[in-house]
């Protein structure tokens, strides 16, 4: 079970979404973390910091994306298929800097507090349509 879950490829949708969520985990520590790091230590506003953090956090789930979550790509040329990931990232991203922004400054949330709601909504759509689109 251990191997089928982990290791072996698959097409099966249950693992393929738990293994998203595992590659969504390192993506997010590295989005929160740079837009921490932006925002506190250099001083950037959190609606500047955001995007750039939220371009980190996609390039490290495409990599673990195409290389251990989904079987195979829809695509043979890896140019192309990243170019409509980062397509469908941008979407997600526009729609992250929308949440960020209404939970922040209509809300006032705390910016990371925001970034969690915000993380939620764009990683249900992200992986639904990369799913549909891109991945078998």
């Amino acid at each position: 079970m251990i191997e089928r879950l982990l290791k072996s490829p698959t097409d099966n949708l249950f693992i393929q979404f738990f293994r998203y969520i595992i590659a969504g985990a390192f993506s997010i520590v590295g989005d929160f973390y740079l837009l921490y790091i932006l925002t506190a230590m250099f001083g950037w506003s959190y609606l500047t910091a955001s995007p750039v953090a939220f371009l980190f956090g996609m390039t490290v789930n495409y990599v673990i994306s195409v290389l251990w979550v989904f079987k195979s790509g829809k695509l043979s040329n890896r140019f192309a298929e990243f170019g409509i990931f980062a397509l469908i990232g941008l979407l997600g991203m526009s729609l992250n800097q929308l949440c960020m922004w209404f939970f922040t400054d209509k809300l006032h949330f705390y910016y990371m507090i925001s970034k969690i709601f915000a993380l939620s909504v764009v990683y249900i759509v992200n992986f639904t349509i990369r799913k549909k689109i891109l991945f078998n």
